[in-house]
C-alpha cells in the first residue's frame, strides 16, 4: 500500500465555493442540471475510452505514432500495478461533473441521504475487503483505525 496524504489535503471545496454552487443550484432547473450532470459524465467516459482504445491497439501493435506518443506522456502509463491513463482534459471534466453532482444534491435538498450512502457504501467496501485476509490492509486498519494493536 503506498503512503496518503494526510486527510485534511483532500478537502476539495472551501466555504465560498460551495455558496457559489448553491447559487448555480438555485438559478438552474432540476431538469437543466440533471441533463448537465450526464453531459460531463458523458465527456468524461468517453476520454477514458479513447484512452483505452489507444491502449488496445497499442498492445495488437496498430496504434499510431501520435497515440503512442500521447499515451506515454499520460500520467504512469506503463506501472502495470496502477496501469491509469489520463488525458490533460481529465481533471477539468472531473471538475464539471462534481460541479453538477453538488448543484444536484442541493436541489433536491439530498446532503444528508447522500451521505448516508456515502458511508454505508464505504463500510460496506471496508467490510469486503477486511474479508480477504490480506496482512498489509488489516495492519493498515488497525493503525489507521484502532490506534495500533
Amino acid at each position: 500500500m503506498s503512503d496518503m496524504k494526510p486527510v485534511e489535503e483532500y478537502k476539495i471545496l472551501d466555504e465560498p465555493s460551495l455558496e457559489k454552487i448553491r447559487t448555480l443550484s438555485v438559478y438552474y432547473s432540476k431538469r437543466s442540471q440533471l441533463s448537465k450532470a450526464k453531459e460531463e459524465l458523458r465527456e468524461l467516459l468517453e476520454d477514458a475510452l479513447r484512452l483505452a482504445g489507444i491502449f488496445l491497439r497499442m498492445i495488437q501493435g496498430t496504434a499510431e505514432k501520435d497515440e503512442l506518443e500521447e499515451l506515454e506522456e499520460a500520467p504512469n502509463p506503463f506501472d502495470f500495478e496502477d496501469l491509469v491513463f489520463l488525458t490533460d482534459n481529465t481533471w477539468s471534466e472531473v471538475a464539471d461533473v462534481f460541479i453538477m453532482l453538488m448543484q444536484l444534491i442541493m436541489q433536491h435538498e439530498s446532503a444528508e441521504k447522500v451521505s448516508e450512502e456515502i458511508n454505508y457504501k464505504l463500510n460496506r467496501q471496508f467490510n469486503r475487503i477486511s474479508k480477504e485476509n490480506i496482512p498489509e490492509w488489516k495492519e493498515k486498519m488497525l493503525n489507521t483505525f484502532l490506534g495500533g494493536r
